[in-house]
């Protein structure tokens, strides 16, 4: 009880009306935060592919070279 008595006091909390506003702010400062979050997670998955994707690029790279080389060969047989 005097923890929280001391609490209410440090945060010059002495109605209700001041309880349910202090409530209100930290609920608003944590949607917030978990909006920030999400995002830092998404990046943070997206970050984490970026090995398979690399190995990816170095499985399709030479095929790719490939069409470029036969794409270019044409171009030049052409004119």
């Amino acid at each position: 009880m005097n923890q929280m008595t001391n609490y209410l006091k440090a945060h010059e909390i002495y109605t209700i009306e001041d309880l349910e506003s202090r409530v209100s702010d930290l609920k608003n400062t944590v949607d917030e935060l978990k909006v920030a979050m999400d995002k830092e997670t998404t990046r943070m998955k997206e970050i984490r592919k970026v090995p398979e994707y690399l190995s990816i690029l170095r499985d399709l790279k030479p095929i790719v070279d490939g069409l470029q080389k036969i794409k270019f060969d044409k171009a030049t047989s052409t004119v």
